[in-house]
């Protein structure tokens, strides 16, 4: 909590647990390029112009605490889910 502040989402598990989960987004950019490609030729000069990239793209990792009620206002950590691989 300390790092990434209140959870997302927080759900009762079947068990009695209760889960705590944060989902951090991240945005990558990939910038515009543009690249000029020049010829010449008997007629004179040609070209083409080659764009790629412009976007943005956005992917979740999502980490899980499971908890187990403490007295009456507090939980006790039992278990972690680790993000996918490509989070940590």
């Amino acid at each position: 909590m300390a790092r990434h502040g209140q959870p997302t989402s927080e759900f009762d598990m079947p068990d009695g647990r209760r889960a705590f989960q944060w989902e951090i987004v991240e945005i990558d950019y990939t910038p515009n390029s543009v690249e000029w490609e020049e010829e010449n030729t008997e007629s004179g000069q040609r070209g083409e112009v080659h764009q790629s990239g412009g976007y943005a793209s956005t992917s979740s990792c999502y980490y899980t605490f499971y908890a187990k009620k403490n007295g009456e206002s507090g939980w006790h950590v039992v278990g972690f889910e680790k993000p996918r691989f490509e989070c940590e």
